[in-house]
């Protein structure tokens, strides 16, 4: 019997990835601490989806699903670090502080500390990466090396690479979150539920843009656009906490 990662593993090494220059094997080795085993799941989360515009790359496969991947375990790894460091906290200061220290921005600065940034692969306009593009590639990275070396692996790395050298020390405090968690705070205070829609997504080759909604008790209370999903809901609950007078004062 396979286990869901599994198969994942199977069907991702047979992609077609980029190969990648010596100097960013080089590169890649420094920010991991280790030599990967597959180098196709790196190749993978390194390219963004705009590498398929390059000249003979129409085939290659992009990091959206390694992304996908790496967010769930930093999600969960992030989890696990605060239970056992903040005994004290409650369910949704915990919610609260793991938004804060791994949101949009937080990721796409460490991705350019660690020196991730320089190694992504794409096509962008004036040849300057997005700022979310270099936090997703972070989260793809943390998707290979899960393929790669399995969740012990990755949880090393995160808690050693990116907690301990980035983040520890700097834990934001009770007062400071976003939008998003503010929102979900006021709804577990509440006893309501608070879930987020797809309204409407347009994509296309010079980028994506998704409209997103929230609802509060089932009553659709903002909406939000931008060009990822996750900003999105952070535009649609910032309009769901005016709505509601829900205060944030650390918006992302």
């Amino acid at each position: 019997m396979l286990w869901p990662w599994q198969l994942f593993r199977r069907r991702s090494s047979a992609t077609p990835t980029p190969e990648l220059s010596p100097q960013a094997k080089e590169k890649l080795i420094l920010i991991l601490g280790f030599k990967p085993r597959n180098i196709c799941f790196y190749a993978q989360a390194l390219t963004h989806s705009s590498a398929i515009y390059m000249k003979g790359s129409e085939h290659l496969v992009h990091n959206e699903r390694l992304e996908f991947l790496g967010d769930s375990v930093l999600d969960l790894v992030m989890a696990e670090y605060l239970f056992e460091h903040h005994p004290d906290k409650m369910e949704g200061e915990m919610t609260r502080m793991r938004s804060a220290m791994v949101n949009r921005g937080t990721l796409n600065r460490i991705s350019d500390q660690i020196g991730l940034s320089s190694i992504i692969i794409g096509k962008f306009n004036f040849n300057r990466l997005p700022d979310d593009v270099k936090g997703n590639a972070l989260e793809a990275l943390l998707g290979a090396i899960f393929l790669d070396r399995g969740f012990s692996k990755t949880r090393k790395f995160i808690r050693k690479r990116l907690i301990k050298a980035h983040l520890f020390g700097s834990i934001p405090g009770a007062e400071i979150f976003d939008y998003k968690s503010a929102l979900l705070i006021h709804c577990q205070r509440e006893r309501v539920s608070m879930t987020f829609e797809l309204v409407e997504e347009h994509l296309s080759p010079q980028g994506n843009e998704y409209t997103m909604g929230v609802r509060v008790d089932g009553n659709l209370v903002g909406k939000g656009r931008a060009s990822s999903k996750k900003k999105a809901q952070q535009v649609a609950a910032k309009m769901g906490c005016q709505h509601l007078g829900v205060k944030a004062n650390s918006p992302v």
